[in-house]
């Protein structure tokens, strides 16, 4: 691994996908049993969380290459740093996932969430 611009992206969106999809399991899973214990703003910082650890886990840290040595980015921050923008990243690809699976369910089924019909009566259904 060089650092060069494309891998980083990659590295980026590679890691920020599969923390929208471990919260998105996690909250199909225990959701249900924690959910009137919980308040809703967790599932907002879960991700947030899982960025973090995943960064500080794997020793992911985009910054070091952009930084001299001695500069306070090239440690644990830096990684903390890194794990905070994956995890506010995967917001970003929660609702793509959700337009495109929307989209998939509009194309198969042919009347989506918000989309009105006529059922042949004259009023209107969703």
């Amino acid at each position: 691994m060089d650092g060069s611009p494309t891998e980083i992206v990659l590295v980026m969106t590679v890691f920020s996908m599969l923390i929208t999809k471990v919260v998105d399991l996690l909250r199909n899973i225990v959701g249900p049993v924690i959910g009137p214990y919980v308040p809703k703003w967790t599932w907002n910082a879960a991700p947030l969380g899982l960025g973090i650890a995943m960064a500080i886990a794997w020793r992911i840290n985009v910054l070091d290459n952009y930084s001299d040595s001695t500069s306070v980015v090239q440690g644990v921050f830096g990684q903390v740093l890194t794990g905070l923008v994956m995890g506010a990243a995967s917001s970003g690809y929660h609702e793509l996932f959700d337009v495109l699976s929307s989209t998939a369910k509009r194309a198969r089924y042919g009347v989506g969430a918000g989309v009105e019909s006529t059922n042949g009566g004259g009023s209107k259904t969703e």
